[in-house]
């Protein structure tokens, strides 16, 4: 599996990290501390001997709302 951020490879790292859950084949990328930079489109390609596929999904940041004290 390769993931893709805006088009571009996504190192994945501290924050970025892949798990996938044999029992229901579910493959998902965890950000973690996501920040209004991490917001675009990310695409992840699966390949193998008899081919690829792929699925793009956008992510999109909102702000944390603050209380007046």
């Amino acid at each position: 599996f390769t993931w893709y951020k805006n088009g571009q490879p996504l190192l994945e790292g501290n924050r970025f990290t892949t798990k996938y859950d044999i029992y229901t084949k579910t493959l998902t990328l965890q950000v973690l501390a996501a920040r209004p930079d991490d917001q675009g489109t990310y695409t992840v390609r699966a390949t193998n001997p008899v081919g690829s596929d792929e699925t793009t999904c956008k992510l999109t940041i909102r702000p944390v709302a603050s209380i007046d004290t």
